[in-house]
C-alpha cells in the first residue's frame, strides 16, 4: 500500500535509529584482608560510576501510529504522543562485603 509522500528517503529518515550519547564511566574496587592465628578478617568495596554520570543505556520506540502519515504528522507536530523510553543506567552505587573466616 502506497501512502502520500512515502518515498523511500522519507521513510529512511522516519526509520533512522537515534545514536545515544558515548559515555565514561569509572569504577573504584578495593579490599583488604588479615590474618590473625588461623582466622582471617576481611572487607572488599567497590564504588560504581564515581562521578555519578546519568547516562541512557538504551530504549525503544513507541509505534503506535498505524499509518505513515499519522506518524509523519506526530513527528512534525513537536510533541510526540507515544515518543521514545529510554532505559538509564544506575547513578552511583556501592558495595561492602565484610567477610570472617574462623
Amino acid at each position: 500500500m502506497s501512502y502520500t509522500g512515502a518515498n523511500e528517503e522519507s521513510v529512511r529518515k522516519v526509520l533512522k535509529q537515534e545514536k545515544l550519547d558515548p559515555f565514561t564511566l569509572v569504577n573504584l574496587t578495593g579490599g583488604k584482608s588479615w590474618k590473625i592465628k588461623s582466622n582471617t578478617f576481611g572487607v572488599f568495596v567497590t564504588m560504581n560510576n564515581v562521578f555519578d554520570i546519568e547516562y541512557k543505556t538504551g530504549g525503544f520506540e513507541q509505534s503506535r501510529k498505524a499509518t505513515f502519515p499519522d506518524l509523519q504528522q506526530d513527528l512534525v507536530s513537536g510533541v510526540r504522543a507515544f515518543g521514545p523510553k529510554y532505559f538509564y543506567g544506575y547513578g552511583r552505587t556501592y558495595f561492602v562485603n565484610l567477610y570472617f573466616n574462623f
